[in-house]
């Protein structure tokens, strides 16, 4: 396989983890998989940034990482290939899409009751596993034209942004979170309602 090229709406992460996560690889395991990688190759600092605010002295490092997990992991590249040639084949896609909002809809659900009872780790743990499953999505987007990458690119910044803003909690004023928890819910329950709409 030829050099595999970084979508640009991903982040490092996200790209790194395209292949892992279509495999099925459990979340911790995959970013150790990816921290592991980028720490080898003393690019820990990336893991974040979108491709194209990498300098080329890190922008060639993570494409050979990238091909190697593509490599590593070519499920995904056997379902890309089957897209392109097989017309037929894409009519899995929107069941695939279905199930994936369907998921994301649910995990929503589950951090508004996660955060309430105070498990803000599982909170945590649902956002960057939706964050993860709309990167996956993204992959697809020449083959499914609902909804659009624009509307997706939203959808993923907001979710990244959740993530972020639960993540990071202590580093700010906590109180800033609990004032605006009642607002926050309400934001993820009409997105829950959202990702079910758009299944």
């Amino acid at each position: 396989m030829s050099e595999r090229l970084l979508y640009s709406n991903l982040t490092v992460r996200e790209n790194l983890s395209l292949p892992l996560v279509f495999k099925g690889v459990e979340k911790a395991t995959r970013d150790e998989a990816v921290d592991k990688a980028l720490y080898e190759r003393r690019l820990t600092g990336v893991a974040n940034k979108f491709p194209r605010y990498l300098s080329e002295d890190e922008e060639k490092p993570v494409l050979e990482i990238n091909t190697r997990f593509w490599c590593d992991f070519p499920e995904l590249e056997s379902f890309l290939e089957s897209l392109v040639n097989d017309k037929s084949f894409r009519t899995c896609l929107s069941l695939f899409q279905r199930e994936m909002f369907l998921n994301v809809s649910k995990d929503l659900g589950n951090i508004v009751t996660d955060f309430e009872e105070k498990d803000y780790e599982g909170a945590i743990r649902l956002l960057e596993e939706s964050v993860d499953r709309l990167a996956l999505r993204m992959v697809f987007a020449p083959f499914i034209e609902f909804p659009s990458v624009r509307v997706l690119e939203v959808l993923l910044l907001v979710m990244r942004n959740y993530r972020d803003l639960f993540k990071y909690k202590d580093k700010v004023d906590g109180g800033v979170l609990v004032e605006s928890w009642q607002r926050i819910k309400v934001d993820l329950e009409s997105l829950a309602d959202s990702f079910k709409e758009l299944s």
